[in-house]
């Protein structure tokens, strides 16, 4: 079964073209950081047996707000929850985040869609 999830980070910082390269390459790292980290997809799933972790990220600018927004896919035999708390614990952690003292993450999981339609 999958449990996708998206998660958005707005960093609550404007950005303008000069500053955006390496403002962009710091938050993806810094979610890339936490989802590649096995220990900390443990501890976001709350150790829920899963056979597969897989995420996209996509950062840009929204009206000159850096955000980063991502899909969790979480495989396993069954629903698996994704801790938004725990998540928004662990990037407010990382150094990376003290750049962005207004940073706010939301999660909502995204709905199962048949694999066909008409059957």
């Amino acid at each position: 079964m999958i449990s996708s999830y998206f998660v958005e980070v707005r960093t609550g910082t404007p950005y303008g073209p000069e500053d955006y390269d390496a403002a962009a390459g710091r938050l993806s790292n810094m979610l890339v950081s936490v989802l590649s980290d096995p220990t900390a997809v443990a501890t976001l799933t709350q150790d829920a047996l899963r056979t597969n972790c897989h995420s996209e990220i996509e950062v840009g600018l929204e009206e000159d707000e850096l955000v980063a927004k991502t899909v969790i896919d979480l495989v396993g035999p069954g629903s698996i929850a994704l801790a938004k708390a725990k998540f928004t614990q662990m990037l407010k952690a990382r150094p990376e985040a003290d750049e962005w003292k207004h940073m706010k993450v939301t999660k909502r999981m995204v709905p199962q869609v048949p694999e066909s339609f008409g059957t």
